[in-house]
């Protein structure tokens, strides 16, 4: 909770809720994804510095984004990026030997 509280701290500056328009608040929280980004990266390593705190992280084998199944932790990336499947999501379903129904018109 405090993580999230720093978090909107941050696009209070970046986007203040009281002078900034709806669009512009949203654009800056969708688009600049503050807990996950460089920005956010750097500012949770200083924050839980600041406190003494540890944090225990699995490094990705690489860059793109299903690096994260070969981590022993569990956890799933976004398969839907700004409206459109993301391109692993087919190799995944293909390994898995899973089909997907299609979406109704």
């Amino acid at each position: 909770m405090k993580w999230y509280e720093h978090i909107v701290g941050i696009l209070e500056l970046m986007a203040p809720k009281a002078t900034s328009t709806p669009s512009k608040r949203r654009e800056v929280e969708l688009t600049q994804n503050i807990a996950e980004n460089g920005l956010g990266q750097t500012e949770f390593w200083k924050w839980t510095e600041e406190r003494g705190e540890h944090h225990l992280a699995w490094i990705r084998k690489g860059a793109w984004p299903n690096a994260v199944y070969l981590s022993p932790f569990p956890y799933r990336p976004t398969a839907i990026v700004r409206g459109s499947v993301e391109p692993w999501v087919y190799e995944l379903l293909k390994r898995e030997q899973i089909t997907m129904p299609m979406a109704p018109d």
